[in-house]
């Protein structure tokens, strides 16, 4: 009861509300992995509603979704969409705060966060591995994991594997104009 009114306010965009019902879920039995899943995605839809400003925010929130996202996968038999999920995670946080250090604006973060890069998009193209590997094309997921993974090829200047990522995931979705 409590992860469903969980569930009903993440679908209604109330990802804060939302993650406090799925920690009281969580108290009450640490292995829900349920509960872990919908926490993770809570707080990864939270970091959509961040503006640039608050980068700290949506770095930790980031984090603490991957974190959700692994202890989910401990506890289920088939975790492949919660590697499609962790993988997403790791994207952006591979991307979107790769610019801020890069770019100067946090010099004290700046040696470790890039040391950090190159691990975050490796583990993001393993899990995104490990998704396409479990599926068969009929999941409509599949053409995501294909372009968030070419994505990833491509930062990486592993250009025929990003190609062959794009390529897929045309295969699966022609009107893909990512």
């Amino acid at each position: 009861e409590i992860r469903d009114r969980g569930i009903e306010l993440f679908e209604e965009g109330e990802f804060e509300e939302a993650i406090e019902k799925f920690d009281k879920c969580i108290k009450i039995n640490p292995n829900d992995s349920m509960a872990y899943l919908w926490r993770g995605k809570a707080r990864f839809g939270r970091v959509q509603t961040f503006d640039e400003d608050n980068y700290l925010d949506c770095y930790l929130d980031l984090n603490w979704a991957i974190e959700d996202f692994d202890k989910a996968i401990s506890l289920v038999n088939d975790p492949s969409e919660l590697y499609l999920r962790k993988g997403h995670a790791l994207y952006v946080k591979s991307n979107k705060y790769s610019s801020y250090w890069t770019a100067g604006l946090h010099p004290e973060y700046g040696q470790e966060h890039l040391i950090n890069l190159l691990e975050y998009r490796e583990e993001c193209i393993s899990s995104l591995t490990y998704f396409i590997n479990k599926e068969d094309e009929q999941n409509v997921n599949i053409d995501l994991a294909y372009l968030l993974r070419g994505h990833m090829y491509y930062i990486l200047n592993r250009y025929d594997e990003s190609l062959e990522d794009f390529n897929n995931c045309l295969l699966i979705d022609p009107e893909n104009s990512n």
